[in-house]
């Protein structure tokens, strides 16, 4: 079951339109998937399925490395540049210019859309809503993160329990969830944090988890951040 709630749509002008914010029921690791594949009578041990999706996901590493595009059953994935080149004699320059990985779901996920039900919540005050994030060092708004720098995060209903390892600020990134331990600033409007020094380069996404009204909901910000 996934949860959603309609916010103002500001990619529009028409004040009266909507668009949907989905809510997830927060995030599930290899250690949970892994667990889960057991659970349901997997003859492969723990240790094994571990090394098995390493082992995977060095082979995809390996044929992205050398140029290829992959196309397997889980997952599509293949190189974009992305950033502007002068004319046609200009050549790739790191301070210009990013390699990127796109993926997209492959052939074993297509119909899992169409089997996942919805259910609307009928009011968005009751989730945490994070609305816009400040990168102090590069004073740059929703847009990106650096490591071991302050960000500033403001909103509503974010106030946190941070004994309880279940609540916090995760940032989401290639399916593994980064959660924040140190924070400046800890009020239901303003999270004050620093973040992680060990940030891999990539999109991330932002979620933050609270308890209302006794019971545990999450909330992401809208725009996908940069590290």
């Amino acid at each position: 079951m996934v949860a959603y709630f309609l916010v103002d749509n500001k990619m529009t002008s028409d004040p009266d339109d909507r668009r949907a914010q989905t809510v997830t029921q927060g995030s599930k690791d290899d250690d949970a998937l892994i667990e889960y594949m057991i659970a349901r009578g997997s003859t492969v041990t723990k240790a094994e399925a571990l090394a098995t999706l390493y082992e995977y996901g060095d082979a995809v590493g390996f044929f992205l490395k050398e140029g290829y595009s992959i196309n397997s059953r889980l997952l599509k994935a293949g190189p974009s540049i992305c950033g502007v080149f002068i004319n046609d004699e200009d050549n790739f320059d790191d301070s210009r210019h990013k390699l990127k990985i796109k993926t997209l779901p492959g052939v074993h996920f297509k119909d899992v859309s169409r089997q996942i039900k919805l259910a609307k919540i009928a009011s968005s005050e009751t989730l945490p809503q994070p609305k816009y994030l400040l990168d102090v060092t590069t004073d740059t708004k929703n847009n990106k993160l650096t490591p071991g720098g302050v960000i500033k995060l403001t909103g509503k209903h974010m106030k946190l329990d941070l004994s309880l390892p279940t609540q916090g600020v995760f940032l989401h990134s290639e399916g593994k969830a980064t959660r924040v331990d140190t924070f400046v600033t800890n009020r239901p409007s303003e999270l004050v944090m620093v973040l992680p020094k060990p940030l891999t380069k990539g999109p991330y996404q932002l979620e933050v988890r609270s308890m209302i009204n006794g019971s545990e909901r999450s909330g992401r910000l809208s725009a996908m951040l940069t590290v």
